[in-house]
């Protein structure tokens, strides 16, 4: 009996670890989306402008691998 215990545990702390990590990852997403979001407008304009430049030929050319 002491073996299924055992087993029981394990399974119940995988469980509750794979939930903390799914709550700690939503929650960083988000503190990420409102951190984003209190940026003044100019640099958000100048994020997005980096964003769209960017290409595959350009990073071809910076990292000199074929994509």
């Amino acid at each position: 009996m002491p073996t299924l215990s055992w087993f029981a545990s394990f399974i119940f702390l995988g469980l509750t670890v794979s939930i903390g990590l799914l709550v700690y990852l939503l929650a960083s997403r988000k503190k990420d989306k409102d951190e984003k979001e209190a940026l003044p407008p100019e640099l958000q304009k100048m994020i997005k402008k980096k964003d769209e430049k960017t290409t595959v030929e350009d990073l071809e050319r910076v990292y000199k691998k074929k994509g």
